[in-house]
């Protein structure tokens, strides 16, 4: 929920969140600056109408997934998605999906941020995905973590980190093509038996077996609909649920591990280590 120093905009359906406000007076000013950040995680029946607002902003869907009315359009945004506003804006976006969503936003001010917004390709309201996803994950929680330091040190890591942001975007971002219905809802059901079932999963013959395809079909399909393989899909999904375990149920490694469907507790580490950049030991201690 909404604490009561948060500002009016930010809503009220969020389970969990995290926040970084820094300077929100809506005032001329040159250059770029970020006035606030957040990850939340939305409540499933999760939905915000926006007819104008106070500053630019971007949008980054977590995971689970929204569906954005904008300018006539309407847009399902998956894990990997984001989306541009500005202060012109009438948007709806509500979550759908069983999985309820989670995602990040970051809002500026300005005289550049527009001219910056645009330039990573973000334009006239479409979204775009970006693939890789970890890169931006990573960058985004970077930012909403800048609310430990103080607050000019916070501005000025905020501003660098943000311009990083952009930056992937651009490098990494594409306009997703039209989905062939029938591939797309393979593809869902799959995704959702692997969500479902992460913990068990050791294999992708496995998963390819439950939702009787191919396994090269499977990998095709990932590809083409979330940008990348069922093994990175799967491996990311353990990863976040062990760092999950990890911070808030204080598990030793080898029984994250096991709980996770690894037989081998120094694999699981090398993994986690790969993915997050730290060993789980010292996850858990930092």
């Amino acid at each position: 929920m909404r604490s009561s120093q948060s500002p009016d905009f930010v809503s009220q359906q969020v389970i969990e969140s995290r926040y970084l406000f820094l300077d929100l007076s809506v005032k001329p000013r040159s250059g770029f600056a970020v006035t606030c950040a957040g990850r939340e995680a939305c409540e499933p029946d999760y939905r915000i109408e926006r007819d104008g607002f106070h500053y630019h902003a971007i949008e980054f869907v977590r995971s689970g997934s929204v569906e954005l009315s904008s300018g006539g359009e309407v847009y399902r945004l998956e894990s990997g998605s984001v989306f541009a506003y500005n202060p012109d804006s009438k948007f709806t976006l509500k979550a759908c999906g069983e999985e309820a969503p989670v995602k990040y936003f970051v809002d500026f001010a300005g005289n550049d941020a527009a001219q910056l917004i645009s330039a990573c390709g973000l334009r006239d309201g479409s979204p775009l995905v970006v693939s890789p996803q970890q890169e931006l994950r990573e960058l985004f929680d970077q930012l909403v973590d800048c609310n430990r330091h103080p607050t000019h040190v916070a501005q000025e890591m905020a501003d660098l980190l943000s311009r990083l942001i952009l930056l992937r975007i651009r490098q990494d971002g594409r306009v997703a093509g039209p989905v062939h219905k029938d591939s797309y809802a393979t593809f869902a059901r799959c995704r959702d038996y692997m969500r479902e079932h992460f913990k068990q999963l050791r294999s992708m013959d496995t998963v390819a077996g439950a939702c009787h395809l191919d396994r090269a079909y499977l990998s095709r399909l990932f590809k083409k609909h979330s940008g990348e393989s069922p093994y990175q899909f799967l491996t990311r999904m353990k990863m976040e649920s062990a760092a999950e375990l990890l911070r808030y149920r204080s598990l030793p490694v080898k029984a994250v591990a096991a709980e996770l469907g690894y037989d081998d507790p120094f694999h699981f580490s090398r993994v986690f280590k790969k993915t997050f950049g730290l060993a789980p030991q010292h996850f858990a201690k930092a």
